[in-house]
């Protein structure tokens, strides 16, 4: 299945020559370490253009936009049954809150912990890290889907409607 990539142009560009996307690392990241892709390219495409403006210049040209960010197009071979799908499979997001829960109990207990969670806030990324390195699902899953509910931080892209971003992060990058 086609997902899209929005990427910096130069980073896009060597990813396209390798035939390599870089990994994304760090716990700061919504779904953990992983390369990223939206199954909508009109979402790929806002988010460069939310880092051409952030970045760049507000509300920029198209040529601008297009000049210093792209959108790379790559299909994702997912296997059955190796998807943590947390948008359309009950039974992993109950999962992913019941292990959340307990994630943050530890929270309580070690420094280590301390430091990747701040007070009682988490953020999913750490959970998805953990269970990924520390709990062995990257044995068992190749990537993780979500749907994120956002408004449009662009000026320029103000809506009323929410957006709802269906985010695939690829833990194995030998799928793409």
């Amino acid at each position: 299945m086609n997902y899209y990539h929005g990427t910096a142009r130069e980073r896009g560009v060597k990813a396209i020559k390798l035939k390599k996307l870089p990994i994304s690392q760090g716990d700061d990241h919504w779904l953990g370490d992983g390369v990223y892709f939206y199954d909508n390219i009109k979402y790929a495409y806002r988010w460069i253009w939310m880092m051409c403006e952030d970045k760049i210049k507000k509300n920029p040209s198209k040529d601008v936009l297009l000049d210093n960010y792209m959108v790379i197009v790559a299909n994702i071979n997912i296997v059955e049954g190796r998807l943590w799908d947390l948008v359309h499979n009950p039974e992993h997001f109950l999962l992913f809150n019941e292990l959340r829960t307990e994630i943050l109990k530890k929270n309580n207990q070690g420094s280590e912990m301390k430091k990747r969670v701040t007070s009682k806030k988490i953020v999913d990324g750490v959970v998805l890290n953990i269970l990924f390195n520390e709990y062995g699902f990257g044995e068992e899953f190749d990537a993780v889907l979500y749907s994120f509910r956002t408004k449009s931080s662009s000026a320029s892209l103000k809506t009323r409607i929410d957006i709802h971003e269906i985010q695939l992060c690829v833990k194995n990058p030998e799928i793409i």
